[in-house]
């Protein structure tokens, strides 16, 4: 089984897939592919350059992303623009790193018809309320209430959705969930 990881930034999506390693699954995380392609001379970095200039590279000509992160979040157009250019070329990478042994999970905010969404067998979103993950950007990522709040209306549940997991509790209540969805 190929298993999709998803939700919204901050759910738990990484907790979810450390049980699901500890079950034996197999671990792509879409994130990885990002920060490799982003790397200085990496597809990414060059696809990043095309469609939104050279002032989005750091020095040493990787991506910066923090730079990048403020200008799509707070605008919609660009972050189609930005997903557009990007999820083709990590939905070819991940594509090539899927084991045919065995259970694989994929974690990624995102699987689109056609790429990433297009190669899961089943689709899990992890679930958290909103006030938690708010709590964690601000005090872990440095978010500001705005940029908060409009990443939170970016990224909703798909339609096509198998397993829902509510990440409201510790890690033990979270563990349990997923135990219960899928120990062998």
């Amino acid at each position: 089984m190929i298993l999709g990881v998803c939700g919204k930034i901050a759910s738990g999506k990484s907790e979810v897939m450390g049980v699901l390693g500890e079950f034996g699954f197999h671990l792509l995380y879409a994130d990885d592919i990002v920060h490799a392609l982003y790397e200085s001379g990496g597809l990414g970095a060059k696809k990043i350059t095309e469609v939104f200039g050279c002032e989005f590279l750091n020095e040493d000509g990787s991506v910066n992303r923090k730079m990048l992160r403020e200008l799509v979040f707070l605008d919609i157009e660009k972050l189609q623009i930005l997903n557009d250019a990007i999820h083709p070329l990590v939905s070819d990478e991940m594509r090539k790193m899927i084991s045919s042994n065995g259970n694989t999970a994929i974690e990624s905010v995102y699987f689109d018809e056609g790429l990433l969404g297009a190669f899961v067998d089943k689709l899990l979103w992890v679930d958290r309320d909103v006030s938690r993950i708010k709590e964690v950007l601000s005090r872990q990522r440095g978010f500001s209430d705005e940029l908060a709040d409009k990443t939170l209306l970016l990224i909703q549940k798909p339609e096509k959705t198998d397993y829902v997991i509510a990440n409201n509790g510790n890690l033990d209540d979270l563990k349990k969930e997923v135990v219960d969805l899928f120990h062998p």
